[in-house]
């Protein structure tokens, strides 16, 4: 079964519907803990399940399309995946998927209380197109968004980012230094903050449009407390993969290269006691 026939087809009777009773109680209850692909599979297994899955808009309140699925995901496919929401969706996140400006006008049209939107990647969007769908919402009184995710989206300058920022209501007085740290993380992508209306900024360094993240070394932290020295985005200053304290090459800082070494040899050391 591909993705496109778990979203439409009818899986019919199967043996857990026989019975002639439904999914217990701590089994839906558990629904709300599972990620898209496991609901997806829940639902394909017997026609009680895919009801429940389907039926539920709590469980679609909050969707998230990562690496597995975002090759799938197009205009048709989005929309038929929101409006299991019922119109309750709050927060959508999309990476590298096939949605065009067209498609995702839908979703904060149909669901007004939407407010977190990341779409990094999506090479089919454009700042021009979401601004311009955005101040339409926005003048139907249908937008609440309180946080934006364009990291990668096509042609955005520095007038979008403002126009931005002026839609969602961000008060520009405030500056980037002055919300929560940004360390670097595999999940970066994904990562929202209440205090940071726009994932993307001015990077102090090359003045380009992008992630800027902070330095979790104590070390750097008191060095930059006046002057942000290591404060920057990826191709300014490097990262270590792990820990995401700034360095000087390679992927991981000395500490972080240390620590499986210790943990090998102790388990070699294990193995031949």
């Amino acid at each position: 079964m591909n993705f496109k026939e778990g979203l439409d087809g009818d899986h019919g009777k199967t043996d857990c519907d026989m019975d002639g009773g439904g999914p217990s109680d701590a089994l839906l209850l558990a629904l709300g803990y599972l990620r898209l692909r496991d609901l997806l599979a829940v639902e394909s297994l017997c026609k009680s399940l895919r009801d429940a899955v389907r039926g539920d808009p709590l469980l679609w309140r909050s969707i998230r399309i990562g690496h597995i699925f975002h090759t799938k995901i197009t205009d048709d496919i989005l929309i038929k995946l929101t409006n299991r929401a019922q119109g309750h969706l709050l927060s959508l996140s999309l990476y590298h998927s096939k949605i065009t400006d067209v498609g995702l006008m839908h979703v904060p049209e149909r669901n007004p209380s939407l407010d977190k939107l990341s779409v990094p990647g999506c090479m089919r969007l454009t700042a021009d197109g979401i601004l311009s769908n955005l101040k339409v919402l926005k003048t139907a009184g249908k937008i609440r968004l309180k946080y934006l995710g364009i990291y990668g989206l096509f042609g955005v300058t520095s007038q979008h980012l403002e126009e931005f920022k002026l839609l969602i209501g961000v008060d520009n007085s405030k500056l980037p230094t002055t919300c929560k740290p940004r360390f670097f993380g595999s999940d970066q992508l994904w990562v929202t903050s209440d205090d940071r209306a726009v994932d993307i900024e001015v990077c102090p360094k090359c003045q380009k449009l992008e992630l800027v993240y902070d330095c979790p070394s104590e070390s750097c932290q008191k060095k930059q407390s006046s002057t942000q020295l290591c404060r920057a985005c990826t191709t300014c200053i490097a990262r270590c993969i792990n820990c995401g304290c700034c360095l000087s090459g390679y992927l991981l800082c000395l500490d972080c290269w240390r620590q499986p070494l210790v943990a090998k040899r102790g388990s070699r050391k294990d193995l031949f006691v």
